[in-house]
């Protein structure tokens, strides 16, 4: 999965190499610009300088990436847990021991999807309103 985010949105993929400890110099100034336009986003004349928007928009397509991946995992651990329910049906009664298998992966089958449906849904909610999220992680609170 990261090589597909990396490949589809790799600028914010490579935001992890940013130091983590406070940068000095040149990174310093140009961080806090980013900063600055990330909160007065857009800007009081209506313009957000165009490197912030690639940021922006990378972010945004990042979050779109991870959804759909996020998503793809949910509908498949659910057609899982759908099969798995169903065997437990079919299984004889005089087999406790595969029906409670089957139930107990039917059971985490769904607990597991259903947390892949959150990962997506916070996904797609950055993936729309992406300037808040970015501002959050270049303050260092992600």
């Amino acid at each position: 999965m990261a090589n597909v985010q990396g490949a589809l949105a790799p600028l914010s993929s490579l935001l992890t190499m940013l130091p983590q400890h406070p940068p000095h110099g040149a990174l310093a100034d140009t961080l806090g610009q980013v900063r600055q336009h990330l909160a007065d986003n857009p800007n009081a004349d209506g313009r957000t300088p165009p490197a912030v928007e690639v940021i922006v928009s990378d972010f945004s397509r990042y979050h779109v990436v991870i959804a759909v991946a996020a998503l793809t995992v949910a509908v498949v651990i659910t057609g899982l847990s759908v099969f798995s329910w169903r065997m437990s049906i079919r299984t004889e009664a005089s087999d406790q021991r595969t029906r409670r298998m089957f139930r107990c992966f039917g059971l985490l089958s769904t607990l597991v999807s259903l947390t892949f449906a959150v990962l997506a849904v916070a996904n797609v909610s950055t993936a729309t309103e992406p300037a808040p999220a970015l501002l959050g992680y270049f303050r260092g609170g992600w």
